[in-house]
C-alpha cells in the first residue's frame, strides 16, 4: 500500500499543483487510505443498500434473486462493491427497465 501511496504522491508532485491543492490532496490521503485494488472489500447489507442509492431491503432481495452476488458469513449477508457496481452498471437494471417499459 505504501508503494501505491508513493505513486500517487509522485503523480501529484509532477502535475505542478499549487501548494494549497497539494496540501488538500495529502490531507485526503491521510484521512482515507488508498484501497488495495486486489482486496475484496466486503460491506454489510445496510452499507450495500446505502451504496446502491438507499434502496429498501425488498429491492435488495429482488436483486439477489436476479443474480446479484452476495455472501453469507456467520449469519450475516455481505456484498462487495465491485459486485454491486457490476450488477447496477452492467446492464442488469437497464435491460430490465427497458424491457418492462416497451
Amino acid at each position: 500500500m505504501d508503494d501505491k501511496r508513493s505513486e500517487i504522491i509522485k503523480l501529484v508532485m509532477d502535475s505542478h499543483l499549487s501548494e494549497v491543492a497539494l496540501n488538500n490532496v495529502l490531507r485526503a490521503l491521510k484521512e482515507r487510505p488508498v484501497e488495495d485494488e486486489n482486496q475484496d472489500n466486503f460491506i454489510s447489507e445496510a452499507q450495500a443498500r446505502a451504496y446502491a442509492g438507499n434502496i429498501c431491503p425488498a429491492t435488495m432481495l429482488h436483486w439477489r434473486q436476479r443474480g446479484l452476488v452476495s455472501f453469507k458469513v456467520d449469519g450475516r449477508r455481505l456484498y462487495r462493491k465491485k459486485d454491486l457496481d457490476a450488477y447496477i452498471f452492467g446492464g442488469n437494471l437497464i435491460r430490465r427497465h427497458h424491457k418492462n417499459n416497451h
